[in-house]
């Protein structure tokens, strides 16, 4: 996939019949955080922010404005995150945006309530287009988009590769004697998640470097967009890294949105981008027979869960940890619109 949405020969053209800011939310949205109130300067606007980021790297998600859109604060586990800040179990809850991109949905969460000091933003792109022999990445096209600076929008952003030890160190599994202690997972049952050691001091959050002094700390982690980008294997990796992260106390969660398809396997279209040569796949359509292991020389293709494979492969003890355990349920919320699985991921005790 990553060669794909790199190589200009086959990604398919900008267009700005695309372009759609009819919600009046959404609208309003950008009007206020912009401060741009005209709506053809408005449009001019992101369409010359869109080019830049595109030029970085070519996702379609960018090509289809979907870094317009509000859809992942109206997901079921957006104002379960948002209760976090009331919970007295929960002091100084810490939010962690991975995948951020431009940041659309961390300025939202901060909106609509969350201290910006307590917020983390990260995404893995760094970019290849240069102001002034400086790099430019989608997090500073975000303070474009938005018209913000690192002071008038005090996030911390962390650039890095969430499967890259050296940017998110896991605790060693060695000395557990039963890494896997139910093989036969029931998706409504309880399992384990590693029990927190004693901890030092809360780290600063503004001077991060990396997502390992985050283990076992943060309260709220949204993650859209994401998951579909990477294997089967490396999807269950995610949600392990993801779970490990977590505050365990009751009320934690990981949320988010990804592609799917009813029964899971490869985009039909990811492949028709490779046989025709095109990158312009001519349907959108899901292909009952695709296999479950990525053929080699086809570095493209999407591998996409369905409710029932996300249940069973995630939504099992595969966040299971360390020698000490505790117990916690995963209750989950599905909704399939458009092909998109809406998740929650909830510690419930």
């Amino acid at each position: 996939m990553d060669t794909f949405y790199d190589d200009p020969h086959t990604k398919p053209p900008l267009d700005a019949s695309l372009y759609s800011l009819t919600d009046p939310d959404e609208l309003q949205f950008f009007r206020t955080l912009t401060g741009i109130q005209d709506e053809r300067e408005l449009k001019q606007h992101v369409l010359n922010v869109q080019k830049r980021a595109y030029d970085l790297y070519g996702y379609p998600c960018i090509r289809r404005f979907n870094f317009l859109r509000l859809n992942n604060s109206r997901l079921p586990g957006y104002p379960k995150a948002l209760k976090l800040l009331q919970d007295p179990d929960h002091k100084h809850p810490i939010l962690l945006d991975i995948g951020c991109c431009f940041g659309n949905d961390t300025r939202k969460f901060i909106i609509d309530g969350w201290p910006a000091q307590e917020v983390i933003a990260s995404d893995l792109r760094e970019g290849m287009y240069s102001i002034y022999f400086r790099p430019i990445r989608f997090w500073q096209c975000g303070h474009e988009l938005f018209n913000s600076t690192p002071s008038s929008f005090p996030v911390t952003f962390i650039q890095g590769d969430i499967f890259d030890p050296a940017f998110l160190s896991l605790p060693s599994t060695s000395s557990n004697p039963n890494p896997n202690p139910n093989p036969n997972p029931n998706p409504n049952s309880t399992f384990e998640l590693a029990q927190v050691e004693s901890q030092p001091t809360r780290p600063n959050l503004s001077t991060l470097k990396s997502l390992t002094p985050l283990l076992h700390r943060v309260s709220a982690i949204h993650a859209s967009a994401l998951f579909h980008l990477f294997s089967k294997a490396q999807q269950l990796e995610l949600a392990q890294r993801l779970a490990a992260l977590l505050l365990p106390q009751k009320g934690s969660i990981i949320f988010g949105t990804h592609v799917a398809r009813r029964e899971k396997g490869f985009r039909k279209s990811a492949v028709q981008k490779i046989n025709n040569g095109t990158g312009l796949g001519s349907t959108d359509s899901h292909s009952a027979s695709a296999p479950e292991c990525e053929p080699q020389a086809t570095p493209i293709l999407m591998f996409c869960h369905s409710p029932s494979s996300w249940r069973a492969d995630v939504g099992s003890n595969k966040f299971s940890m360390g020698p000490a355990h505790l117990r916690f349920a995963l209750k989950l919320n599905w909704c399939i619109t458009r092909a998109w699985i809406y998740y929650t991921t909830q510690l419930l005790v």
